[in-house]
């Protein structure tokens, strides 16, 4: 069975067509939810930390409105990644910065943030 960790948008007008994020986890798996996190009405984050000798590291899935603004989700990104100082970890989830845009400012910024 799984166990399900979520950060939800509930009963707000102006986000009809969001939701949040959820992760599922295995109930076998050792973890400690470490952020549940919604900046404004356009961005959502989970991360937990799991604790199993076959991996330690942190996941979190992240959703980014894709009309939301790019520079307050660059911000929060970089306030997080310095917030989870860990060495392992794996983000998912839909970013909305167009990685195929090499020379974006946004897809270099995420790059250098995600790197570091």
């Amino acid at each position: 069975m799984y166990q399900v960790i979520a950060c939800l948008q509930l009963d707000d007008a102006e986000s009809r067509s969001t939701g949040g994020v959820a992760l599922y986890v295995w109930d076998d798996i050792k973890y400690d939810i470490i952020l549940t996190r919604k900046l404004v009405s356009n961005c959502w984050y989970i991360a937990i930390e799991v604790k199993e000798k076959l991996h330690k590291g942190v996941i979190m899935v992240v959703y980014h409105l894709p009309s939301a603004s790019h520079d307050d989700f660059i911000t929060f990104m970089e306030d997080i990644v310095e917030e989870l100082i860990i060495e392992k970890y794996i983000v998912l989830g839909d970013l909305n910065i167009d990685f195929m845009i090499e020379d974006s400012f946004y897809t270099k910024k995420l790059q250098s943030i995600m790197l570091s």
